[in-house]
């Protein structure tokens, strides 16, 4: 059985549905949302979000809840994604490294984000951060429509990374 993807993004209470497959290629399809029921990006009503949401996926896939995975874009306000640097002398040092994304971060609050961060050179860390509310009310969509969450991922991930491009 072969489980089939479905990306999602929800912005200017817009929610986008994509999906592809091998019979009928890129399927699509865009409802607009209430105030009620979606504010820009943030779902403000999840039961009534997840019923429109269910009803929507109908429109571009026929098959059943347990053969689809939600994949949700997600938009820049929702998130962080920051690099920061640490000295190497102070290499594994936790709490310095926290010290250093709440500097990068300026203003907001850790206690309100998932978060991690990772080395990606000798000095250099990404951190990555999604809003807490945002993430709990799409699990709680996922879990009330019955389509397993497969991912959350910020847009700006997705661009291209350009290293000694002068353009």
């Amino acid at each position: 059985f072969t489980m089939q993807d479905l990306y999602l993004s929800l912005s200017s209470n817009k929610l986008r549905i994509s999906t592809v497959n091998d019979k009928s290629g890129l399927s699509s399809v865009t409802e607009e949302l209430t105030n009620n029921v979606a504010k820009n990006s943030s779902i403000v009503d999840p039961f009534t979000f997840g019923s429109i949401l269910a009803e929507t996926i109908s429109k571009v896939t026929s098959l059943s809840k347990n053969k689809l995975l939600l994949n949700v874009i997600v938009e820049p306000e929702d998130t962080v994604v920051t690099f920061f640097t640490i000295p190497k002398s102070a290499l594994g040092n936790e709490g310095l490294a926290l010290e250093e994304i709440k500097k990068r971060i300026g203003g907001v609050d850790l206690n309100n984000l998932y978060f991690s961060y990772k080395r990606i050179a000798p000095f250099l860390y990404q951190f990555v951060g999604i809003n807490k509310k945002f993430l709990e009310a799409w699990i709680e969509v996922s879990n009330n429509i019955g389509i397993g969450l497969k991912s959350l991922v910020p847009w700006n991930l997705l661009l291209p990374k350009y290293v000694g491009v002068t353009d």
